[in-house]
């Protein structure tokens, strides 16, 4: 099998692409796992490109985290940012069933333009904003069934 991160100054490159509904926290998801921060206030995002090294298993790795609008007024740069992308991570908000509809639409598209391009494709779903329990529309076995269904013989799929 082949590995498609770079190698670099550091021993690897990923390019780690966020997607999914404006207003799902894709940001939100990045800062705090890069930051350990987190901020009520909402700013859309039109693309947003960050770098950080982490130290897997001993050796320095280089992730490049593209962070995309959620609106489609940008078709062309979500496509660029998928084929650029070695990993995929999906988000939904768990309070908004049209997010959960666009996430699966956008797993459907990464799918189709990634499907010659690797040997494994690598997606990882997050059904957001699990603070609002009150307010969930999107059950969690609705996100879990769509990863189910996504691991096949060349997809690694994972749902949080």
């Amino acid at each position: 099998m082949v590995n498609h991160a770079r190698k670099s100054g550091y021993i690897f490159e990923y390019r780690l692409t966020l997607l999914g509904a404006e207003k799902t926290g894709k940001t939100s998801i990045l800062d705090r796992f890069m930051n350990d921060t987190f901020t009520h206030r909402y700013r859309p995002t039109i693309e947003d490109h960050r770098t950080h090294v982490i130290d897997h298993l001993g050796n320095m790795c280089v992730c490049l985290f593209n962070d995309t609008a959620g609106c489609n007024d940008f078709p062309a740069m979500k496509r660029l940012a998928i084929q650029k992308g070695n990993a995929f991570i999906i988000v939904y908000s768990i309070e908004d069933k049209k997010s959960f509809a666009e996430a699966k639409r956008i797993v459907k598209e990464v799918k189709h333009i990634k499907s010659s391009d690797l040997d494994e494709l690598k997606i990882i779903l997050i059904g957001n904003k699990t603070d609002l329990q009150e307010k969930r529309v999107v059950d969690f076995i609705e996100g879990e069934t769509v990863v189910t269904g996504l691991n096949e013989e060349n997809i690694t799929s994972d749902f949080f």
